[in-house]
């Protein structure tokens, strides 16, 4: 099943999210299960796989690192696999000083000035490789795509985990 022609989409990373969301809910008018509660046990297992398979594909669809991880799987690269680890020394070693200062920041009583700087510079490398993935999703650069996705996915765990810091 592929999604972007579920949803009557092109196979491209910058789609349209509000085509997208007016067909799912086009395709949740055909095949939500509460509508064929008087049919079979068949038709309505069925209905109900169908609308697994649409909710699935929007959920994928309108989240911005899953499509682009999804149009990769498309291509033949699986990020998940383990050997696409990321191996570049400058990027372990941003990650592990970010790191040190979100452990710094904990020792500090949480102070809200470094917070907050720190904060936008996550965000700052955030937005910087998002837009150099949507260029190299406009390229067709499948490799260097992939090695972004996994890069953000790094940051955002970091983004997570500063947050998490403040929740406490």
């Amino acid at each position: 099943m592929n999604y972007f022609n579920l949803f009557s989409l092109p196979q491209i990373f910058n789609i349209d999210l509000t085509v997208l969301s007016k067909n799912f809910y086009q395709l949740q008018r055909k095949f939500h299960p509460d509508l064929f509660y008087n049919c079979s046990q068949l038709i309505q297992k069925k209905m109900h796989n169908q609308s697994v398979v649409v909710n699935q594909g929007y959920e994928i669809l309108k989240n911005y690192l899953k499509r682009a991880e999804y149009l990769l799987l498309l291509n033949d690269i699986n990020i998940q696999d383990p050997s696409y680890t990321i191996y570049e020394k400058n990027f372990l070693i941003e990650q592990f000083q970010f790191y040190e200062e979100i452990e710094e920041l904990k020792r500090s009583s949480l102070d809200f000035k470094l917070y907050n700087d720190l904060s936008n510079r996550i965000d700052f490398n955030i937005r910087k490789y998002e837009l150099e993935m949507e260029n190299f999703f406009i390229l067709k650069d499948w490799i260097n795509a992939s090695n972004i996705v996994r890069k953000l996915y790094v940051f955002k765990k970091i983004k997570k985990y500063l947050n998490y810091l403040l929740e406490k």
